[in-house]
């Protein structure tokens, strides 16, 4: 029988830097404590080889890596991880050497084997992780070989060598950087920078001039690495894509890759195609059904983006993090909670649209007297007091979502919701003058009106001069809510006539009874309320000078007699005691000898 020979297998993505990264901040590199750290790379090893049964036995024998071997993605932590147990074990010794100088060159001896040991790991690595892996973990790991390659060259004082790996593999994580989300270049700009100190170093000590910068440092050594050849696939790319969401705020792209984030996020998105979906077919029903169940999406889409928010604010709590992952943690999080705010945004607009409606369908202003009726509370007819509410919540979404928004560079959302706002003020300014209205205040009303009315011109011009799709209907809206202001206006100033012809009425009452036999004209009577405002506005005046509070002056300064001189003449006449004399000591008496008593 033929025996069937394994077949090598695509070991997909691996990678470097993050397991580097983890493996090092939890593991005393935080402190630069590298011998705890080689330590846990030595345990690491032992422990995936007993899983991958790869062990050694009781007498040591060198084992062979075979395809069966290599077909395990854990052979590949093994290689990394003996790379980092000789690295760290290197710069343990150095931190050792500058401690004490007893046998230095032996322990530079030491150091130089560790680091071709490094090397040589690092090189099995880079071969198979050409064959077996994808594209851009074969970069990752060809930037890993370059690094480890100059350091080898570093400590031999090899210093051309080490300034061409050196800058190689800063090329290489410069062109993964703009490949990569947020989270992945924290580690690969931690590198550049390590990168650039050391290249900065080696030629200074390779004689060259200390105020050069690193490109004119690349452009002498003439090894600039070609970033167009070190591309990322498109399979990578779309393999990223499958794995992560990236959002972009404030003109930066972040990246979710929680996958239960992922899942809530993805289903606010599913409940916004759901919501324009519903918006379409009901566009000229409108019915109460579908309202609530727009509503009800709605709700559905804030519980998602609740559940999103948890998720990442419990990534962001770790104390494993560097600052910068909390800075991007930072800007997911407000990501997250300004779409949330425009989804209450375009919710609380359309509980605004719909209370409009139903005040207008229930003919609300002809009957604004009897909406403060208990029958009116009973029936649940809409007040002008409940869309002021709606109108204030919704302001106050404006403001923190424009707060944002003027940080953005784009500032077309911006000028969309300022517009917004005008348009919204004025709707509240229009239905607080109907709250006036209902209570008598006619002159209260017409100034609001007027203010309502200057509101909405200003805001049809800004309306017509966006020339946007979405304005269309917002213009309509301003032309509907003139002519109700113009209506308003009308009925103000209707039930302001009424009111005079009241108090003209009462005076002439008043005349009647009086004895002026019956010689009323209409100059008397206008004269007479007149009169009577100029009268109440005397009292006015009086009330508001009796409320100021006066202040009492200080009095006026009274003439005192000075005090007088007292002189103490019996001093002269009394002898004190002085320290220098002693005073003569008393005997003691006779039954003192008897003390037990």
């Amino acid at each position: 029988m033929q025996v069937e020979q394994p077949v090598a297998v695509n070991l997909g993505s691996f990678e470097i830097s993050q397991i580097i990264k983890t493996s090092q901040s939890q593991n005393g590199l935080k402190h630069s404590d590298f011998q705890r750290y080689r330590k846990y790379c030595g345990h690491k090893v032992h422990k995936l080889r007993k899983l991958m049964k790869f062990s050694h036995e009781k007498k040591y024998q060198k084992k062979q890596i075979h395809v069966e071997r290599l077909n395990d993605p854990k052979m590949l932590q093994v290689l990394l991880f003996k790379i980092e147990n000789n690295w760290a074990y290197a710069m343990d010794l150095k931190q050792i050497m500058q401690d004490s100088k007893d046998g230095a060159a032996r322990k530079q001896h030491h150091v130089n084997k560790k680091m071709a040991k490094a090397l040589k790991w690092a090189n099995l690595l880079n071969n198979i992780c050409r064959e077996r892996t994808d594209e851009r973990s074969y970069q990752e790991s060809e930037a890993y070989l370059n690094f480890i390659k100059g350091i080898y060259h570093h400590e031999r004082h090899q210093w051309e060598d080490a300034l061409e790996s050196y800058i190689k593999s800063r090329s290489i994580y410069l062109s993964l950087i703009s490949v990569s989300d947020s989270l992945q270049s924290v580690f690969f700009k931690e590198k550049v920078e390590f990168l650039e100190q050391s290249i900065r170093y080696c030629h200074q000590q390779n004689n060259g001039f200390i105020l050069d910068t690193i490109d004119v440092i690349i452009s002498k050594m003439g090894t600039k690495m070609d970033i167009e050849k070190t591309p990322t696939s498109k399979v990578a790319q779309s393999e990223k894509k499958d794995q992560l969401i990236e959002v972009d705020y404030l003109g930066s792209k972040y990246p979710i890759k929680n996958q239960k984030a992922i899942y809530s996020y993805r289903q606010v998105e599913d409940c916004q195609k759901r919501i324009h979906e519903l918006q379409r077919k009901t566009s000229k029903t409108n019915t109460q059904e579908e309202q609530d169940s727009i509503l009800a999406i709605y709700n559905e889409a804030f519980n998602n983006f609740d559940e999103c928010i948890k998720v990442i604010q419990k990534e962001k709590s770790d104390e494993k993090n560097s600052e910068a992952e909390n800075l991007i943690y930072t800007n997911i999080l407000s990501f997250l909670n300004l779409n949330k705010q425009k989804f209450i945004l375009d919710r609380n607009i359309i509980l605004i649209k719909n209370a409009v409606q139903q005040f207008d369908k229930e003919d609300g202003v002809n009957n604004l007297e009897a909406l403060t009726t208990k029958k009116a509370f009973k029936l649940k007819l809409i007040r002008p007091t409940e869309i002021i509410k709606l109108c204030d919540n919704l302001l106050q979404v404006f403001k923190q979502i424009i707060e944002v928004e003027r940080q953005n560079t784009n500032l077309e959302n911006y000028r969309k919701l300022d517009v917004l706002e005008f348009h919204f003020k004025a709707i509240r300014c229009y239905y607080v003058s109907c709250v006036y209205l209902a209570n008598s205040k006619y002159i209260e009303t017409l100034s609001l009106l007027k203010v309502a009315e200057n509101i909405v011109t200003n805001s049809s011009k800004k309306f017509v001069d966006m020339r946007d799709n979405f304005v269309e209907d917002y213009v309509e809206e301003s032309d509907i809510l003139m002519k109700k202001i113009k209506y308003l206006e009308i009925k103000a100033k209707l039930g302001l006539v009424e009111n005079t012809t009241e108090e003209e009425t009462v005076i002439t009452e008043k005349l009647a009874d009086s004895n002026l036999d019956g010689k009323v004209t209409n100059k008397t009577i206008q004269s007479l309320m007149k009169e009577q405002e100029q009268g109440n506005k005397l009292n006015v005046g009086i009330n508001r000078l009796n409320s100021i509070p006066i202040f009492a002056l200080p009095p006026k300064p009274l003439l005192a007699g000075c005090k007088p001189i007292q002189f103490d003449l019996v001093d002269e006449y009394i002898n004190y005691p002085k320290i220098d004399v002693q005073q003569p000591k008393q005997q003691a008496g006779f039954l003192n000898k008897f003390k037990f008593w």
